[in-house]
C-alpha cells in the first residue's frame, strides 16, 4: 500500500512537472494564421506549428490560404474562431459557392461531431429526400427535381428535424447537413437560395466549456491520466 501511494506521488509529481514545463513552452507560442483566418492560437494549431503549440484534437491544416479541419471524415473549412465566445464556424467543403443546388456530399449531424466540440447554435438539419413519384401539396417538403434532372426520382429538401414517421412512403432520406442560423424554421419562407446560403455560413460549435476559465493544476493531470476526448475537461495554459 505504501508503496502503490509512493508510485502516485511520483507518478503525479512528475507528471505535473510536466505540464508546467508545457505551460511554459505554450506560453512562447505565436498565434499563426492561414488565409483569412489570422489568429490561429490556443487550443487551435496548425499542423505547421511547433507541437507543443495547441492541442492535436484542434489542428488545422493550410492549402491555398485557407484553413480546413476534418471532422467524422467530413472536411470543413474554417469560417471564423471567436476566442471570446468559444465558438468556431466551419463550412462543408463540398458545397459549390456558385451552384444553388449544390448540397453536401456526405451526411452530418450531432453525432459525427467529436466530444470536444459541442453543438452550439445548430438550429436544425438540412434534409434532402427522394422519392419515386412526385409529392402532391406538400408544404413540408420543397421540390428541387429540377436541381437533378438526370436522377431517377423525384427530390426535395427540408429545413428542420425530420422523424422517420414524417418522411413519406416510399420515400427515402438521402443526406442531411447541420446548419447554424435563424429564420429556417419555416420553409414556406425559406428560398432554395437562401438555403444554399445557409450550407455555406457554415455550422457554428463551441470548442470548449469554460475556456475563458483557466482550469486548477490537478484538472490539467486528470485531463491527461483520463484521455483527450473528456468533454468536461478543458484548460488553457
Amino acid at each position: 500500500m505504501i508503496i502503490a501511494t509512493h508510485n502516485f506521488i511520483f507518478l503525479a509529481s512528475s507528471s505535473l512537472l510536466l505540464i508546467s514545463l508545457y505551460s511554459a513552452d505554450a506560453k512562447k507560442c505565436s498565434p499563426s494564421s492561414c488565409g483569412a483566418i489570422r489568429d490561429i492560437s490556443h487550443p487551435f494549431r496548425l499542423n505547421t506549428d511547433p507541437s507543443h503549440c495547441g492541442h492535436p484534437e484542434f489542428e488545422l491544416t493550410c492549402s491555398n490560404n485557407v484553413a480546413f479541419l476534418y471532422l467524422d471524415s467530413i472536411k470543413y473549412y474554417v469560417k471564423h474562431i471567436n476566442y471570446s465566445s468559444s465558438t468556431i464556424r466551419l463550412a462543408d467543403a463540398s458545397v459549390n459557392n456558385d451552384d444553388i443546388c449544390s448540397f453536401p456530399a456526405r451526411s452530418s449531424n450531432p453525432s459525427t461531431i467529436p466530444d470536444y466540440y459541442i453543438s452550439h447554435s445548430a438550429e436544425g438539419l438540412v434534409n434532402l429526400i427522394s422519392c419515386p413519384s412526385p409529392l402532391n401539396n406538400s408544404t413540408r417538403f420543397k421540390d428541387i427535381t429540377a436541381c437533378n434532372l438526370s436522377h431517377p426520382r423525384f427530390s426535395y429538401v427540408s429545413v428542420g428535424r425530420v422523424m422517420a414517421s414524417e418522411v413519406p412512403h416510399m420515400c427515402r432520406l438521402d443526406r442531411e447537413a447541420m446548419i447554424s442560423g435563424r429564420g429556417l424554421m419555416d420553409l414556406k419562407i425559406v428560398s432554395l437560395p437562401e438555403i444554399h446560403q445557409y450550407l455555406l455560413y457554415g455550422l457554428e460549435l463551441n470548442f470548449c466549456n469554460n475556456c475563458n476559465e483557466k482550469s486548477t493544476i490537478w484538472e490539467q493531470l486528470l485531463y491527461r491520466f483520463s484521455g483527450s476526448t473528456r468533454k468536461d475537461i478543458h484548460f488553457a495554459l
